[in-house]
């Protein structure tokens, strides 16, 4: 079985109210919650860059 993750730091982040309503929404249409919704946006940004730092080495 895989090791669970474990989370060291905790962010905090000032959202509108809208933004708000939007991410509860949509953790609770993809049953997840809000928290991983993020990292998988941090994720998705971590690859990008590395992509684009790969691109740029290889120019």
């Amino acid at each position: 079985m895989a090791k669970p993750l474990v989370y060291d730091a905790v962010l905090r982040v000032r959202l509108t109210k809208e933004q708000f309503d939007f991410i509860k929404s949509y953790a609770e249409q993809h049953n997840t919650d809000m928290s991983q919704i993020v990292r998988d946006f941090i994720e998705k940004l971590d690859k990008k860059e590395k992509r684009e730092q790969s691109k740029r080495k290889g120019s």
